[in-house]
C-alpha cells in the first residue's frame, strides 16, 4: 500500500465509526439500550452489523463508545465528606444542562 491509499483506508475508517455512532445514538436515545440492537444500528448506518463488531467488540462496547461523556470531575480530595454528594449533583447538573444546551442547538 502507498501512503495516499493508507491514509484513504484511515479516513474511510474513522467515517465508518462516525456513522456507527451517529447511529448507535441515536437508537439508544430513542429505545433504550435493551431494544436497540446491532442489527438496526448497522441498518441505519448503511453498514454489515459484522463492521460493529470489528470496531466495538460487542454491544456493551458500542454503548460505551455512543455515550463517552467526560465528567471533569473537580478535585474531592479536600472537600468534606458532607459535601460530596452536592459537589457531585452540582457536577452532574452542570453537564446535563451543557447537554441540552448543545442538543437543543
Amino acid at each position: 500500500m502507498t501512503v495516499d491509499t493508507d491514509r484513504a483506508a484511515v479516513r474511510r475508517s474513522d467515517a465508518t465509526r462516525a456513522a456507527i455512532l451517529a447511529a448507535a445514538r441515536a437508537r439508544f436515545a430513542a429505545e433504550g439500550f435493551r431494544k436497540a440492537t446491532i442489527r438496526a444500528i448497522a441498518a441505519d448506518a448503511a453498514i454489515d452489523p459484522s463492521m460493529v463488531m470489528r470496531y466495538f467488540g460487542s454491544k456493551d462496547g458500542l454503548f460505551a463508545a455512543a455515550v463517552d461523556i467526560d465528567l471533569d470531575l473537580p478535585d474531592l480530595s479536600s472537600a468534606e465528606p458532607d459535601a460530596l454528594g452536592e459537589l457531585l449533583v452540582r457536577r452532574f447538573f452542570a453537564i446535563w444542562r451543557n447537554s441540552r444546551t448543545r442538543r437543543s442547538c
